[in-house]
């Protein structure tokens, strides 16, 4: 098993979770963000529609019934065409290991190894 994996699995029980927002939304074409790095991350789910969703260059196009997670502090560009408008439910949350977001793994590896 990979040494970092392991200290991240036994530093799970410290984890704090902070809720921020949870909604549904409809996302038609004025829908859209070129290159926000939001302090929290996502987490959602589309109920119907279709759009584009760019992380840190990767793009995505979640479609109906699929879930999508969108790190904390990663660039972020989206937007729908407008001819079949998102229906999404979401959640912004924080996820932390002592002060740090989960999803950047090497700070918290380099904090847990003493770095």
């Amino acid at each position: 098993m990979d040494k970092n994996f392991e200290i991240l699995q036994n530093q799970f029980h410290e984890i704090t979770i902070s809720l921020n927002r949870a909604d549904q939304i409809q996302c038609d074409q004025n829908w859209h963000n070129n290159g926000y790095r939001p302090p929290y991350s996502s987490i959602g789910l589309i109920r119907r529609g279709t759009g584009t969703i760019i992380v840190n260059g990767q793009e995505m196009q979640p479609v109906q019934d699929q879930l999508y997670l969108l790190p904390a502090h990663s660039e972020q560009i989206f937007f729908n065409d407008g001819t079949q408008p998102y229906l999404k439910y979401y959640c912004h949350f924080n996820m932390k290991l002592h002060d740090i977001e989960v999803f950047d793994t090497q700070k918290i590896v380099k904090q847990l190894l003493g770095g």
